[in-house]
């Protein structure tokens, strides 16, 4: 079975909340097999102490071949504020859940082929895989027309993911990609014009 995680990060001042998001794609063993090696029995990095959170970066590696992670600089809310300020001054009526949607849309058709090679090399189709993920993200793994559960270990090695991106802490073997600015500008091309 391929599992997703994913989990969103980011300060809560200056609309940067959902700054990152943190997607870590699997199969169950291998999410089970790096949740054992991390060793905390149950991940939430916010809950943590020092010596737990230092733990779990020294331990966070994507060094599996059937484990990926990928840090994504996105800053979703910054967009769909700006998104939303610019329909707000326009004579047009945009809902902010179609501009959420095509956020979201935007960001899968962005990852979505390396997630699709993960699962088609393990015989496995889009259709399969559920994400897991908390209330900050359920909406989004609907939008992707994914089955969603609430939280798992899978999204919990995404909440190490996001915490550490946040904090420029960089993970060995774990993809940085920033779609920022592309996700503004196609953000703006789509609903703008």
């Amino acid at each position: 079975m391929v599992i997703i995680g994913a989990d969103v990060s980011g300060n809560t001042t200056g609309g940067g909340q959902s700054r990152h998001v943190a997607i870590v794609v699997g199969t169950e063993e291998s999410v089970n097999k790096i949740h054992r090696k991390i060793g905390v029995a149950k991940i939430h990095m916010s809950h943590l102490s020092d010596s737990k959170k230092q733990k779990v970066f020294r331990e966070l590696k994507f060094n599996d071949d059937d484990l990926l992670g990928l840090c994504l600089n996105v800053e979703r809310q910054k967009t769909i504020d700006c998104i939303i300020d610019n329909v707000r001054q326009a004579p047009i009526n945009k809902e902010k859940s179609r501009i959420h949607r095509h956020f979201d849309h935007l960001l899968w058709r962005a990852i979505r082929d390396k997630v699709e090679s993960f699962a088609y090399l393990r015989h496995y189709e889009i259709e399969d895989i559920v994400m897991q993920c908390d209330s900050d993200m359920i909406k989004t793994g609907e939008n992707w027309k994914m089955k969603t559960a609430i939280e798992g270990k899978a999204h919990e090695i995404a909440d190490a993911v996001a915490w550490c991106n946040e904090r420029n802490k960089p993970i060995k073997h774990c993809l940085n990609i920033d779609l920022a600015n592309k996700l503004l500008r196609e953000m703006r091309h789509d609903l703008l014009n």
